[in-house]
């Protein structure tokens, strides 16, 4: 015999107000409860009774964020519109007053998004990828509830050196 034999349980929740009880099921080690899907803090209430008929209870709080990080932004050196160095410095803007942030993701254009998130740092050296063109490098932020905003900012990359111009004095006559 196992001791859980006849034990029952039933749940509440708190949004600013406790909901009403719902009704006594057969316990179990897992239970899929659904809340309200609104920001804020949720409390949900647990009530265990054995077959004896006496009761413990227990509670957990969360915070849910169902909102994307804010003001997510990235400016290449500064906002210049050329460079001719691979290298650049990145700085990125986010907030996300509910949940934080957790990280975030760079990639130029052509390229994958990487798999792992890296702390969020602004700002950062970057490297952009070969060739003279326009280059656009993507930001994506993620805050700790799992919600993400991307944006990106672009600049020309021109390695190439001016052309060697020979002038010539003109003929007098």
């Amino acid at each position: 015999e196992s001791g859980l034999e006849g034990m029952e349980m039933r749940f509440r929740h708190s949004i600013g107000s406790w909901s009403e009880w719902t009704n006594w099921e057969v316990f179990a080690n897992t239970k899929d409860y659904f809340i309200q899907n609104t920001p804020g803090a949720k409390t949900v209430e647990v009530q265990y009774k054995n077959a004896a008929g006496l009761i413990a209870g227990a509670s957990a709080s969360i915070s849910l964020d169902i909102t994307p990080p804010e003001n997510v932004s990235v400016t290449i050196n500064e906002g210049e519109r050329y460079t001719n160095n691979k290298v650049i410095t990145l700085t990125i803007i986010a907030s996300d007053p509910q949940s934080g942030i957790y990280g975030m993701k760079l990639r130029n254009d052509e390229e994958d998004w990487p798999v792992d998130w890296q702390s969020f740092q602004s700002p950062i050296t970057w490297t952009l990828s070969a060739g003279d063109e326009v280059k656009v490098v993507r930001v994506e932020v993620r805050n700790t509830a799992g919600g993400t905003e991307k944006n990106f900012d672009a600049i020309s990359l021109d390695t190439t050196p001016p052309a060697k111009v020979v002038l010539l004095e003109p003929m007098h006559q």
